[in-house]
């Protein structure tokens, strides 16, 4: 079990057994492990190491809006339409709902949608997937000869897709219907999913640091990674004094248990690791490091 997964489930347990106690431990970027040398880490800072959230679609469009020189009431339209897009670049409401929210001419909202669809990338602002693929050809200078043609006649023209009937029903070769075809399926039916971050980074913490010192090999626990338990001494006296029901002493034996795996993990732990320092002063001592191979 990793330390990260010995920490939760240490969690739940002292939450379910008010015997046992987690101790506090400083987060794993609080402080550098003594051992490691500190003349290599003296211009560490923590905060540097932490990767910093990406804008949101939301906000590399509005971003761009923000720098056009146009009207306020347009540039507001298009900025609330861009709150409106989902993370695939569609936009998520009707343009009726648009003009009721705003108070404005259907005239202006549309105006909006145009000024958004023609922003970075193409496709976005889109309210189906023909209009986007549409957006995307209209962009596109060496998009291919009919695609656009193709992709108006509807979508059940390419689904399923035949070059020959195809292409006697739009007014094309079946060799011009069959190169327009393999444009539109390189075209991005979902513009903008890899945009913007949409879940947190996961970090992994170590259980263990090694590191040389002076041509020798030295390793320390690490903090998040080796979480420290012991016994609530106030419920251990209660239950001393009080003597309560049987339950309780069920509880105190089970944290200690615990509190004895814990330890008995933390011992192994640092045997292995002192049994690898010999091993590992070899494999630092190898330029560059690099994954062993067969």
């Amino acid at each position: 079990m990793s330390g990260q997964d010995l920490t939760r489930y240490l969690l739940d347990a002292a939450e379910e057994n008010p015997v046992l106690e987690l101790e506090e431990q400083a987060g794993p970027l609080a402080r550098i492990p003594r051992r490691l040398d500190q003349r290599r880490y003296d211009s560490y800072d923590p905060l540097l190491q932490v990767r910093g959230a990406e804008s949101t679609l939301e906000q590399l469009l509005i971003a761009q809006i923000r720098v056009m020189t146009i009207p306020e009431e347009l540039e507001n339209t298009a900025v609330y339409l861009a709150g409106c897009v989902n993370d695939d670049g569609y936009l998520t409401v009707e343009l009726a709902e648009v003009q009721a929210a705003l108070e404005q001419p259907m005239s202006k909202i549309a105006a909006g949608l145009e000024l958004l669809q023609s922003l970075d990338p193409a496709g976005v602002g889109a309210r189906n997937l023909q209009e986007c693929l549409l957006l995307q050809i209209r962009r596109d200078s060496s998009a291919a000869l009919y695609a656009e043609r193709m992709v108006e006649a509807g979508l059940e023209a390419l689904v399923p897709f035949h070059p020959g009937r195809t292409g006697s029903r739009l007014g094309m070769t079946s060799r011009e219907a069959q190169v327009a075809y393999d444009y539109i399926t390189r075209l991005d039916p979902k513009p903008c999913r890899s945009i913007g971050c949409t879940e947190r980074p996961h970090y992994i913490i170590p259980d263990a640091i090694v590191g040389l010192r002076n041509g020798e090999a030295h390793f320390s626990l690490h903090v998040s990674g080796n979480p420290r338990v012991s016994m609530n001494e106030a419920c251990i006296r209660w239950i001393r004094e009080a003597a309560p029901d049987e339950i309780w002493a069920h509880r105190a034996a089970e944290a200690r248990a615990i509190i004895r795996s814990v330890h008995l993990r933390r011992r192994t732990l640092v045997r292995v690791l002192g049994g690898r320092d010999g091993r590992a002063k070899g494999l630092f001592g190898q330029r560059p490091i690099r994954v062993k191979t067969a």
